[in-house]
């Protein structure tokens, strides 16, 4: 497994697994940091064959106080979007 959050975004692998949302249900960093597209953008590129995003599925109906939340909020949706038509494809 290659990068799980910020704690192995470094390492690359045939598989990466980022954690998108911590433990709980709070976030103690911010919605930005947790949905920053740097971070997701690192965690996908370093996998080698396969990425998986495993989240809480309650943050894709996250309330967002800013418009920059609400694009990432957006781009998380997207991404899950495209994800589940590329599933369906196989």
């Amino acid at each position: 497994m290659a990068g799980r959050g910020e704690e192995g975004s470094a390492r690359r692998g045939a598989l990466t697994a980022p954690r998108a949302l911590p433990r709980g249900t709070e976030i103690p960093r911010g919605l930005e940091f947790l949905l920053s597209r740097n971070r997701l953008n690192v965690a996908i590129s370093r996998a080698q064959c396969l990425a998986y995003l495993v989240g809480n599925p309650r943050l894709l109906d996250v309330r967002c106080r800013t418009v920059e939340q609400m694009r990432l909020v957006n781009a998380l949706c997207r991404f899950v979007e495209l994800g589940k038509a590329e599933a369906t494809k196989a």
